[in-house]
């Protein structure tokens, strides 16, 4: 009877263990840090010889969240919300001077800038609790 008990326990650890140790690595994989690497940074995509960028508006966010910009360049960041939440009815990047845009459900609306300077521009939600950053550099 002990046999069949440890030889039960044995077999519990073999299936188990694997399937503990991915859920582990998907979990941790899942987890970032507030500095986005590399991996993380949107780049902009050539649409009729102008940079573009896609974001999609969710309820708990921009994705991608992160976009690398070069200064000087005009691009055209096109938002398309995705959630129904009102926080997200529109976007606004103040330091690029861009005012509050209305947000329609599903709907692409395309935002030109064309950031001056390096540096970290911030874009957020209307009510300024849902945010992304623009990383400009030369």
């Amino acid at each position: 009877m002990l046999r069949l008990l440890l030889a039960l326990i044995a077999m519990l650890i073999r299936l188990i263990s694997p399937a503990l140790i991915l859920s582990l690595a998907l979990f941790l994989a899942a987890c970032g840090s507030d500095d986005p690497s590399a991996e993380d940074r949107a780049q902009p995509t050539g649409q009729n010889d102008v940079p573009t960028v896609e974001i999609a508006v969710h309820n708990d966010g921009y994705e991608p969240a992160h976009i690398q910009l070069e200064s000087g360049t005009t691009t055209r960041l096109i938002f398309t919300r995705k959630g129904e939440s009102p926080c997200i009815e529109k976007v606004t990047i103040p330091d690029l001077g861009v005012d509050p845009v209305e947000l329609p459900m599903n709907e692409p609306v395309a935002i030109e800038v064309t950031p001056e300077s390096d540096g970290e521009f911030t874009f957020t939600c209307g009510m300024d609790m849902v945010g992304g950053t623009l990383m400009v550099q030369s």
